[in-house]
């Protein structure tokens, strides 16, 4: 049976998710991200949550194109909360913040959604906000990893 062409093959508790609908899809995929990441029977490192990042970085591109603003702050709490505090939410934030698309890539609607995620970032932790905003005008910060 072929899907309806207005949902996604993912599913959610058995129910199609619209694939039309950029916030359920990211929310869909980071749901996921993280429950599996909490079942997993060995002590997260940070190593794997670098890695996890660098991972979802095609979701972050995929919401910035779709103009769907995600609060990064909420991300980088979850991540910190499911890791037990290996990381501080700190440096979740700014390593987050590294794997967004490049702003000098994206067109002025994409633009305006990045500044929207990293504004967010902004209100809470403005001194990553400006390494990161040093990092991309190639002034010295650059992500780990």
């Amino acid at each position: 049976m072929e899907p309806h062409p207005n949902f996604s093959v993912v599913s959610k508790g058995g129910m199609p998710v619209e694939a039309d609908n950029p916030e359920k899809l990211f929310s869909l995929e980071i749901e996921s991200w993280c429950y599996g990441l909490a079942r997993l029977p060995d002590p997260l490192s940070p190593e794997l949550i670098y890695a996890l990042i660098k991972e979802m970085s095609g979701s972050f591109l995929t919401a910035v194109r779709n103009h769907y603003a995600f609060d990064l702050v909420a991300l980088a709490r979850s991540l910190y909360e499911i890791s037990e505090g290996i990381i501080n939410e700190k440096e979740l934030t700014f390593y987050i913040l590294a794997h967004l698309p490049n702003p000098s890539m994206l067109d002025a609607e994409c633009l305006a959604t990045f500044k929207q995620i990293v504004s967010k970032a902004n209100n809470m932790y403005p001194d990553v906000v400006q390494k990161f905003e040093n990092r991309m005008k190639g002034q010295g910060v650059k992500s780990s990893g």
